[in-house]
C-alpha cells in the first residue's frame, strides 16, 4: 500500500513547475495531508517566506535536508 511520501509538519522545499507564473522554489512546511489526484498524493503546504497556504503535488516538494544518497534509500522503502 503506497503511502504519504512526506509527513505533516515536516519542513521541505516548494519546486513549483511550469503552470506557475513564478518558478523560485520556497521553504515550507507541510500543514495537511491530502488524498491522490491522479497517481499522486496531494499537500497543503504553508510557504515560509509569505505564510501563504497551497495545495501542491508530491512531486513539487523536495526534502533537502537529506542528502543524494539517503533521498534514494528513502524513495527505495516507499515504493516496497
Amino acid at each position: 500500500m503506497a503511502v504519504h511520501k512526506f509527513s505533516l509538519g515536516q519542513r521541505l522545499v516548494f519546486k513549483p513547475g511550469t503552470e506557475f507564473m513564478v518558478r523560485i522554489s520556497a521553504r515550507c512546511s507541510v500543514t495537511r495531508l491530502l488524498p491522490k489526484e491522479g497517481a499522486e498524493y496531494q499537500y497543503y503546504v504553508r510557504t515560509e517566506l509569505d505564510g501563504q497556504l497551497r495545495r501542491v503535488l508530491e512531486s513539487q516538494l523536495r526534502d533537502e535536508t537529506a542528502g543524494p544518497r539517503r533521498r534514494r534509500e528513502i524513495e527505495t522503502l516507499i515504493q516496497k
